[in-house]
C-alpha cells in the first residue's frame, strides 16, 4: 500500500507521524521503516499505519486560538529562532513563556537570568528551553541546582510536563558521581540529567573535591533556581556556582526576588553568567546608568493619559548617549535610538501600532535585555490575581495586660550587658513572638525560666538569624519572667487571634471550591500551638518546618493537593519559611500570613 516518501501516521496514536524511508518486506505482511525525527525511526507492519493527509483548513473557535496559532507560525519564520519543540511539552501554549528561549537562541553566548514575577511560569520556561536544546541535538546532559525543598517539585514538573527523567542526587549518589569523575574523567552517563540540592552541594568538602579533580564536570545545560541565594561573592554557594557556570555550555538562572538594577546583588549574578562582559562593578555601573533614561522613555510611551508623553520620551532618549563614556561609545550611531528620538520629536503623533513598535524597540535598547528576561503579571493581563484582605482582631482585657507586661519584659533587655547587636536580636525576637501568638510566647518563657537561655534555633527556621543569645545572669529578668508566667496562667484557653483564624478556616473549607488553606508563621511555637487548636476544631492539619523530614514534607504536600472529599486529604497546611519558596500551590483557595514577615519581600 505504501512507498518510500509517503507520509503516514500510527493508527493507535495520531500524533505519531512520519515519512516512510524504505519497504523492509512484503511477505507474509508488508513492513516499513518510518522516520519520525532525527532521534527516532521505527519499524511498523502495514496494518499499524495509515496515510496522513494534512488538513489545510483551520477552524478556530476563539480569538485566543487564532493568536496562539499566529504566534507559533511567526516563531517559525526566523531560521535563527525557529522552534522545534512547540508541541513537545504537556503545557498550554502561552506565547510570552517562549520569550526567554527566543533571547537565548539569539545570544552570542547562551546565558540568561529569568527574573519573572511570582506565578508567571519560570519552571515551564526552563522546560521549554531544555526541550528545544534537546531537539536541536545540543543537549544530552543537564544539571538543575535548587534548594533541597524544591528538588521533588523539579523532578515532578520535568517528568509530567516535559517527559524528562531527572534523578535527584542524594549525598551517596553525588559521591558516586565524583568518584566516577575522578577515575574516568567524565560525569557518569546514568546521572547525566540530575537535580542537586544547593545546601548539599555547597558543603566545604564537596567544593574542595570538585575543584581538586583534574577533569571538570561538563554539562550542556545548567539551571539554577532561586538564584538570589548565591549573590554573596564570598559564600560557598557563589563559589560552587562559579565552578558549574565555567563548565556548562548553557546557563539559566531563575529568581522572582526583585534585584535592584544598580546593586551589587545583580552584578554578582551577571558576573557569574557572563564574567567576560560584566568584569567588575565599575563596568556594570556604567552599563546600568543609561537604563534609567530608557526606562523613563518606556514609561512615557506606556502612559496614555499624559498629553506630553511624546515630548518626555524624546527628551529621555536624547540623554542616553551623554550619561557616561560607555553609553556614548555604545549608543552613538545606534539606528534604533536615532530613529525613535527623531520620530518622537516629530509633531505628528504616533498611532497605537507605532507606539507598540516603539516599545518593542526601546526594550531591546536596554543594556541588560540580552541577558535578563523580566515578565511582570501586569504585562500579561489577569494571569494571577491577588485579593489581599487585612483581618483585624482586638485583645481581651487579660490579653492586653499580658501583652503590655511582655513588652516591658522586652524593654528590660536594654539594661543588659550585651553588645548592641545581640540586644537588638533579643528584643526583636521577643517582640515578634508576642505579636505572633501570646500563647506560643509562653513556651518561649518556659524555656528561658528553665534554661536561662534564648536560642533562636528552637523558635524559627530563619537561616539568617543567629542561633544563640547566651546565658542571662540578671535576676531581675527572671523575676519579670515569673510574673509573666503567672499572668499567662490567667489567660483563657482560646485567644481572639486564633478564633478569627478558625472562622477563616471554616469559611474556606465549606465555602470555596478547593477548601484548602495555607498558613505561614515565622515561629515554630506558633505553628505547634495553631496545629493543636485547628485539630481540636475537627480539621485535618499538618505542619512543615525545617525539622520536618523531606519524605514527610513531600507526603504532606501531596495530601494537601488531594480533593477535600478524599479521606487522607489535608484541609490546612501550616508552614514556616521553608514551606514557601518556589513551590506551586495554585490549587489552594486562600493563604494567611498569621504574622507579617518583617521583610515585605517574604510576602511576595
Amino acid at each position: 500500500m505504501f512507498s518510500p516518501g509517503n507520509k503516514v501516521r500510527l493508527k493507535i496514536d495520531h500524533s505519531k507521524i512520519g515519512i516512510i524511508i524504505s519497504v523492509l518486506s512484503q511477505e507474509p505482511v508488508a513492513s516499513y521503516l518510518v522516520y519520525h525525527d532525527q532521534n527516532s525511526s521505527e519499524t511498523y507492519f502495514e496494518d499499524q499505519i495509515e496515510t496522513f493527509e494534512e488538513n489545510k483548513e483551520v477552524h478556530l473557535s476563539s480569538t485566543e486560538e487564532f493568536l496562539s496559532l499566529y504566534a507559533s507560525h511567526k516563531m517559525k519564520l526566523n531560521p535563527a529562532t525557529s522552534l522545534f519543540s512547540l508541541n513537545a511539552g504537556k503545557i498550554k501554549f502561552i506565547p510570552f513563556q517562549f520569550r526567554p528561549l527566543a533571547r537565548l537562541l539569539k545570544a552570542e553566548r547562551p546565558r540568561i537570568l529569568i527574573a519573572d514575577e511570582v506565578g508567571v511560569g519560570k519552571t515551564i520556561e526552563t522546560g521549554i528551553i531544555i526541550k528545544e536544546l534537546e531537539k536541536r541535538n545540543s543537549m544530552t546532559s543537564a544539571v538543575i541546582i535548587c534548594p533541597k525543598d524544591l528538588t521533588a517539585k523539579w523532578r515532578r514538573e520535568m517528568k509530567t510536563r516535559f517527559d524528562e527523567a531527572f534523578e535527584i542526587l542524594t549525598s551517596e549518589r553525588l559521591q558516586y558521581c565524583l568518584n566516577e569523575l575522578e577515575m574516568e574523567g567524565v560525569w557518569p552517563y546514568e546521572c547525566s540529567k540530575c537535580i542537586i540540592g544547593l545546601e548539599m552541594l555547597r558543603r566545604e568538602e564537596n567544593i574542595e573535591r570538585l575543584y581538586s579533580i583534574e577533569d571538570p564536570a561538563l554539562f550542556d545545560v545548567l539551571v539554577l533556581d532561586e538564584a538570589h541565594h548565591v549573590i554573596n561573592p564570598n559564600g560557598n554557594s557563589h563559589s560552587i556556582l562559579e565552578y558549574f557556570c565555567d563548565n556548562s555550555e548553557t546557563a539559566v538562572f531563575l529568581s522572582a526576588t526583585p534585584l535592584q538594577l544598580g546593586s551589587g546583588d545583580l552584578f554578582s549574578l551577571l558576573n557569574l553568567l557572563l564574567p567576560e562582559e560584566f568584569m567588575d562593578m565599575n563596568v556594570f555601573s556604567a552599563m546600568a546608568e543609561p537604563n534609567s533614561f530608557i526606562n523613563a522613555a518606556i514609561r512615557s510611551v506606556r502612559n496614555v493619559s499624559d498629553t506630553e508623553w511624546q515630548v518626555n520620551a524624546a527628551e529621555n532618549l536624547k540623554s542616553v548617549t551623554s550619561v557616561n563614556e560607555w553609553s556614548e561609545r555604545t549608543f552613538s550611531g545606534n539606528h534604533l535610538l536615532s530613529y525613535w528620538t527623531e520620530r518622537l520629536e516629530n509633531d505628528s503623533p504616533l498611532d497605537n501600532e507605532e507606539r507598540i513598535a516603539c516599545l518593542r524597540d526601546l526594550e531591546s535598547l536596554h543594556t541588560f535585555s540580552h541577558v535578563i528576561n523580566r515578565t511582570k503579571r501586569k504585562d500579561i493581563g489577569e494571569f494571577t490575581v491577588r485579593e489581599p484582605v487585612t483581618v483585624m482582631t482586638t485583645f481581651t482585657d487579660k490579653e492586653r495586660e499580658f501583652y503590655n507586661t511582655a513588652r516591658e519584659f522586652r524593654f528590660e533587655t536594654l539594661q543588659y550587658r550585651y553588645d548592641e547587636r545581640t540586644a537588638k536580636l533579643i528584643m526583636s525576637t521577643i517582640e515578634r513572638q508576642i505579636t505572633s501568638s501570646l500563647h506560643a510566647f509562653v513556651q518561649m518563657l518556659d524555656q528561658f525560666i528553665n534554661r536561662g537561655i534564648f536560642s533562636l534555633e528552637d523558635y524559627t527556621d530563619d537561616i539568617d538569624s543567629d542561633s544563640d543569645f547566651g546565658d542571662i545572669e540578671d535576676t531581675s529578668f527572671y523575676d519579670m519572667a515569673e510574673r509573666l508566667r503567672q499572668l499567662a496562667a490567667e489567660l483563657p484557653e482560646s485567644d481572639t487571634k486564633t478564633d478569627r483564624l478558625l472562622e477563616i478556616i471554616d469559611d474556606t473549607v465549606h465555602n470555596t471550591e478547593a477548601g484548602k488553606l495555607l498558613v505561614f508563621s515565622f515561629f515554630r511555637n506558633t505553628l505547634r500551638y495553631l496545629s493543636e487548636k485547628i485539630s481540636e476544631a475537627g480539621y485535618r492539619v499538618e505542619v512543615i518546618t525545617g525539622q520536618t523530614s523531606m519524605e514527610d514534607r513531600e507526603d504532606y504536600r501531596q495530601r494537601f493537593r488531594l480533593n477535600k472529599s478524599e479521606e487522607n486529604a489535608i484541609d490546612v497546611l501550616l508552614c514556616s519559611e521553608v514551606g514557601c519558596e518556589g513551590l506551586d500551590y495554585e490549587f489552594c483557595s486562600r493563604m494567611v500570613n498569621f504574622d507579617i514577615p518583617w521583610n515585605p519581600m517574604k510576602i511576595e
